[in-house]
């Protein structure tokens, strides 16, 4: 081979490995995209029952300082991005997973209107039950009716009713935190049971005293042969 064809095939080599594209280095990390999707649901302990520092609908108890949002923030401080939904909510059994579950009518209070249309136009224009406090409220009820409110015409009282907490558990959720079961075996009054006995005991009633303590410590006999 002449010097001009061996010139001549050194640039069409050269040419054609241009064109191809680089192969990316084994060691070379994966960017990762996805934000990892964490949603709670449960009973007070899992809402965040006592944390303080509430939202959602009311008597569900939701904390931001839950630990499941603990959790969550550790899981982001670790690299990863975390999204958190908190659906637990107090007071919740094994049937609100699955099931719309009706919350306790709260305490009936009084309102100024003309009469019951005019009180239940007042209520829905006001949201005073917190229909838009959260997205998982599937209706509302305001039980408006004449009297029952001291200096006031008519009264009311909230109940809301919540969709199930699995609605929002999705293809898109990652990790599910929960707990459940406590009041489905009445765990409340398991504890009342137990301890409250003793706090409404009779503060005049004695304490036992403890044994007093041995003069000199025992001294350990010798190992008989």
């Amino acid at each position: 081979m002449n010097r001009i064809s061996a010139a001549l095939l050194s640039a069409a080599l050269i040419a054609g490995l241009s064109t191809i594209a680089p192969v990316p280095s084994a060691s070379a990390p994966t960017p990762v995209t996805h934000k990892l999707s964490i949603v709670q649901l449960g009973d007070s302990f899992s809402a965040g029952n006592g944390a303080g520092s509430y939202f959602g609908p009311q008597g569900c108890f939701r904390s931001s300082l839950n630990w499941g949002q603990h959790f969550t923030d550790w899981v982001n401080e670790q690299g990863i991005s975390a999204t958190y939904d908190n659906r637990a909510c107090s007071g919740g059994v094994t049937a609100d997973i699955f099931n719309a579950r009706q919350m306790e009518s709260q305490s009936r209070k009084g309102i100024f209107a003309s009469s019951e249309a005019d009180a239940l136009a007042k209520l829905e224009a006001n949201d005073v039950c917190g229909a838009n406090s959260s997205d998982d409220i599937q209706s509302v009820e305001y039980n408006v009716q004449e009297g029952g409110a001291f200096l006031r015409p008519y009264s009311y009282a909230c109940q809301l009713t919540l969709k199930p907490q699995a609605d929002f558990v999705g293809s898109q959720t990652d990790i599910v935190l929960m707990t459940m079961g406590g009041n489905d075996v009445n765990f409340s009054g398991i504890i009342a049971a137990c301890f409250a006995p003793s706090i409404v005991a009779s503060p005049k009633a004695p304490r036992p005293r403890l044994a007093a303590p041995p003069s000199r410590p025992p001294t350990a006999s010798s190992p008989s042969d």
